[in-house]
Formats: C-alpha cells, structure tokens, sequence
C-alpha cells in the first residue's frame, strides 16, 4: 500500500504540471494535440507560408504577456462542442488585453468555401487579448480570411475578431461574444468576395462592424443579435432578420453609385444616443464620402421602437432610401430646440406606407414624428399612404415640420395618408403596460388593446433583467389583463402582440409578432426599500422618491465610473460621470414612475421613484 501511495506521488505532478513551450518560426507542418498541452506561447511564433498548424480538439494554448501568433499558412483550429480549443492568457490572475493577437498577414491562405480549404476555428474560446500594441482583433486579418464559426470571444481589450479579405471567403456565423473592447467586426476592400455575417450573438461589446467604409456586391449579414453594442451595417447587399437591441446607435455608412441594398425584416430597439457626435441620430445613415449618389436602398419591414437619442433627431438619413412598411413607434427625442423630429430627412427618397406615430419629444419644446431638412428649390418629399397615429388632416399637419414651418425648408406631400394602421408592417407592440403587485410573487397586468385589423393575441414574457430577451413566455390569446403568479420582483415583464400570420418561427423580425412592452408598476402600495438592489453602503440615491432632482451618493470604489439613468423599458435617458462621493443630478423633466440608476462595468443598480 506505500509503494502505491509513493508511486502516485511521483507520476502525479508530472501529469499536472505538463506543458510545451512554443515560440519562433515554424517551417514544418505541425499538430498541436492533448498530449502536450497545454502550450504556451512564450515567444512570437511566425507560420511560414504553405504552412499548417492543426489544434486538436480540447487543447489550451496559453500567451505570454504581449505575445502573438502571425500566420502566413494555415490554421486549423477545429474544436467540438464538447471539446473547445482555448486561446487565452498565461497570467495567474487574466486581464484584457495580455497578449496580442492570432494575426493573418497578406501572405496567408484564405479560406475557400467551396473546396474547405484554408484556415478554420472552429468551438474555439478566445479572451484575454488585445494588448496595446495588437492589430485591431484578437483574430485579425488583412486579406487571408479564416472562417470562424460556433467560437467564443470574451474578455479581449480590443475587438473579438478583425477580418478583412480579397480573396476566398469572409465567413463569420454562430458565434457569441460578450464583453470585448474597440471594434469586432469583419469587411472587405471590394465587391467581388462572397460575405457572410450570420446568426452572432454580441453581448455588452462596445462596437460591432460588418463593412464600415467597404461595399458588397455579394454580401448577407442575417440573423445576428446586438444587445448593447453600438453597431456598424455598412454598403452591404442584404441586412436581414437582425436585432440590435441597446447600444448607442446603429450606423449604416459608405457606399458607391450602382450598389442595391436592402435593408429589411429588422428590429432596432432599446438604443440610445447620447453626446457626440451630435449630428447623429439612432439610426444614422451617412454617405461619409464614398461618392454614391446613384445607391439605391431600400429600408423596409423594419420596427424602429422604444430609442431614446438626446440629439435632434432618433433617425437621421442622407442616403437616398426608400422608406416602405416600417413600424416607427414610441421612440424619445431628448433635444430641447422646437425644430426636431423623430425622422430628420437630409437625403432623396421617399416614404409610404408606414406606421409612424406614438413618438414623444421633450417636455415644453414643439415635436414632430417627421421632419423635411432638405432645402426648398428640392422637390416635394413624397411621404404619402402613411398611418400618423391619427385620421385627422389637421392633426397630421402638426406633426410634420417642412416648408410650411420654415420656408428655406422643402415640402412634405403627405397627402394621401392611412386611416388605419399598415398590417404589412411589423405589429407594434401593446401600449401602456401596468404591473401591480399583489404580494407573494403575485403580479396583476394589464395593457391596451392592439387596433391592427389582423391582430390576433398576446404573449406575456419574464425572467428577465434587460431589455433584450427573457426566458419564460406563455400566450395568453385576446385578453388584456392577467395575473402573474411566482414571478421575482425584480425581473422585468414583458407582453407583446402578435397577428394571424405567426407561425413560431422568427416571428419578431419577420415583423409577426412584436417586440416587448416592458413592464411599469404601481408603486402605491409598496416600500420604496423594497427597490434597493444592491447594497447601500455602495451607492444610495435622496431623496426617495423625489422629483427628479436628487442625489446619488456612492462608495470610494465607485468615484469616477460612469452611470446610466434608464427607464423601465429599458431605454438610456440619460448618461454621466459619478465624480465624487455626493452627486447631484437634475432630470426635473421626468414624468411619474420608476427609474434605475446603472453603474457601468458593475451590477450595482438601484431603482428610484419619482412622483412630482
């Protein structure tokens, strides 16, 4: 029995402490496997070119500080679902950003879609790159795509991935990633390479961009979801079945003459825009000097709800675009001057059958849903066959700001408008839901009822603490009440509405169904302690409820981070800096209900209640 013991002692640091130092130039096909890992990067490795390195499956490849790899071969990097392939760093304690990148140079080989050849990662975990001195992605190329599918990127100080490519294929598709720094994102120097961006999951990224400044003549980018990442969709042939729900805005920017782009089937929700640059808008559409006069797009089948920007406008377009079937509703437009507007228009096109109305502006400032900032020698923008959210010529008119409010403006020819709402359009969703809490768990909600002529029921959705998705939902057909039972008090509700064309399939961006009505409560009965998330000895809001006027007082570790005030849909209303220990915040203008102050990079968040 001692020899045993002894004999295990011996073998079994071996077995732990196993690992392969790698480093230099590699001339020679090579295979990463199991039995050495894992591998640790401890000086830049160069692949020569016709060159391949293969990972196997389940190993770890771990990178000194500042260390990369630069590939003028290929890399097959080809994991399970089971058995990922991990990049990640060789620190005790994991930072963004301790080493480089895995970098494709002009000289790698690309990956062809039609032969499956090149370079692949596929269940492969990237983190903890992106240092100062890296190329833009942990995965980056210059011309030498990789097709990259089903991997992970987190925790990198730059983007998740950078890929550029003239040849082969730019394939990037059933990916997740969640908390990368700087710009993910993937483009080519021109038309002729086939792009696809599909079915990616980003998650708390600061940017994502798929073609900013480039144009594709054979180009999809379907299915993807953005949740709080600000977004790029640039000069691309189809943008289709998209979400982007939070994050500061949605940029579409650069193409050329003769380029036909579509743009439908989306949802943007729950985006703000705040600060610089102030031209901007939620959804901005910029030519940004590509020279594309002739670019014919089209935006159509797209839902436009709940964004809130504090610039003069939620969209801002100078493309010349064609406007057809979209849902535009309950978006807030912050700006304090009397000549703003949901929609600002700049550009050519024109605007027909879309529901645009339920949109709201400052308190005390004059508020359009529509707004003509073309000059007045332009011709009349045609914006007729649209549902304002009112029957009433007279009422119409008040909602559109144009040569009849400004005579250097051009002329909105409005006329004639619907009298219903567009049912080709996506659903808009239920207004004015109330949650009231009937103790135990127990929550009794109620909405409007939707006025859409092939409207056919409801949905109710919770389990949730964002704006973007929940995990329980139940269909509740034509009713506008009902009572919740066993539901946290802190988790946010959600009902949405759908018609008789659902089919279960891609409902919401097939416009099918609609997107969440979040909850709002009747606080009457209720402790406004009962709110407080998260420890007060961290951050603490006085008085409460208050006015609007009121301060956020915070522990040492939190000066100098920056908050988000947001309300209960989910949407940004205002952002600032939490300077010292004892902050004083003036948002007088908000209406009656309950707010949440965010703290960024935490999840220190603390509900309030205004009441005056």
């Amino acid at each position: 029995m001692r020899s045993s013991l002894l004999i295990m002692l011996m073998i079994l640091p071996c077995s732990i402490f196993s690992q392969t130092n790698v480093g230099g130039q590699m001339s020679v096909n090579t295979t990463w496997d199991l039995a050495g890992s894992p591998y640790i990067v401890s000086n830049n490795i160069l692949l020569d070119s016709a060159i391949t390195l293969t990972i196997d499956p389940g190993v770890v490849v771990k990178f000194d500080i500042d260390k990369m790899i630069q590939v003028r071969g290929i890399v097959r990097a080809i994991g399970s679902a089971s058995d990922s392939i991990v990049f990640t760093s060789n620190e005790t304690i994991p930072a963004k950003g301790d080493w480089q990148s895995i970098y494709f140079d002009t000289q790698a080989s690309p990956f062809d879609s039609v032969n499956l050849t090149g370079s692949i990662f596929n269940y492969c975990i990237v983190e903890y790159a992106g240092s100062a001195i890296a190329n833009n992605g942990a995965i980056s190329s210059s011309t030498g795509a990789p097709l990259i599918q089903y991997c992970t990127f987190r925790f990198n100080g730059k983007g998740g991935f950078s890929i550029g490519g003239s040849a082969g294929s730019v394939i990037i598709r059933d990916n997740y990633l969640f908390d990368n720094d700087w710009t993910t994102g993937a483009g080519t120097p021109g038309g002729s390479v086939p792009f696809r961006a599909e079915r990616n999951l980003f998650v708390d990224c600061k940017y994502a961009s798929f073609g900013s400044y480039n144009w594709f003549e054979d180009a999809i980018i379907s299915d993807n979801r953005f949740y709080n990442t600000t977004t790029t969709l640039a000069g691309v042939g189809e943008i289709r079945r998209n979400i982007v729900c939070g994050g500061d805005g949605v940029y579409f920017q650069g193409s050329p003459d003769g380029i036909n782009v579509d743009i439908h089937h989306n949802i943007f929700a729950n985006g703000y825009h705040y600060g610089q640059p102030n031209n901007f808008g939620v959804l901005s559409m910029f030519n940004d000097g590509m020279g594309g006069t002739n670019v014919n797009f089209l935006f159509r089948n797209n839902a436009v709800i709940d964004n809130v920007s504090d610039s003069s406008r939620v969209i801002r377009k100078e493309y010349n675009i064609d406007f057809v079937h979209n849902t535009i509703f309950r978006n807030i437009s912050l700006a304090g001057t009397d000549n703003y507007s949901i929609a600002n228009i700049y550009g050519y096109g024109s605007y027909n059958f879309n529901n645009i109305y339920g949109n709201i502006g400052k308190p005390g400032s004059t508020y359009y849903e529509f707004g003509n900032f073309r000059s007045q020698s332009s011709p009349d923008t045609d914006c007729e066959n649209n549902w304002w959210g009112t029957a009433d010529n007279t009422s119409i008119q008040t909602l559109i700001y144009d040569w009849f409010d400004n005579s250097s403006k051009g002329v909105v020819d409005y006329s004639p408008y619907l009298m219903e709402l567009d049912t080709i359009a996506p659903i808009s969703p239920p207004d004015s839901l109330s949650v009231v809490d009937l103790g135990g768990g127990n929550y009794q909600l109620s909405w409007n009822a939707n006025a859409e002529a092939d409207f056919a029921g409801y949905k109710i959705y919770w389990g949730s603490t964002n704006c973007c998705s929940f995990q329980n939902s139940l269909d509740l057909g034509n009713v506008t009440s009902y009572t919740l039972t066993g539901a946290n008090p802190y988790e946010i509700i959600g009902v949405t509405a759908y018609d008789n064309s659902v089919t279960g399939v891609n409902d919401q961006v097939n416009g099918n169904e609609s997107w969440y009505t979040k909850s709002t409560c009747d606080y009457s009965t209720l402790d406004v302690e009962e709110f407080i998330e998260d420890d007060i000895s961290l951050i603490n809001i006085y008085p409460n409820p208050n006015s609007g006027n009121f301060i956020i007082s915070v522990d040492a570790s939190i000066i100098g981070k920056q908050y988000e005030l947001v309300d209960n849909l989910g949407r940004i209303l205002h952002k600032g800096r939490l300077e010292q220990s004892s902050n004083t915040i003036d948002q007088v203008d908000l209406v009656q209900g309950s707010y949440y102050i965010q703290v960024e990079e935490s999840t220190i968040s603390i509900k309030f209640i205004v009441v005056e």
